[in-house]
């Protein structure tokens, strides 16, 4: 299957002003 991308952008909310990217690689199973 494509491997794609999805990029995650969080605002803690603990610590303003303070973001955090998560990159998430997963699998999609379109053959």
């Amino acid at each position: 299957g494509t491997y794609p991308t999805t990029t995650t952008t969080t605002t803690s909310a603990k610590e303003p002003g303070y973001a955090s990217t998560i990159s998430t690689i997963f699998e999609r199973a379109d053959v």
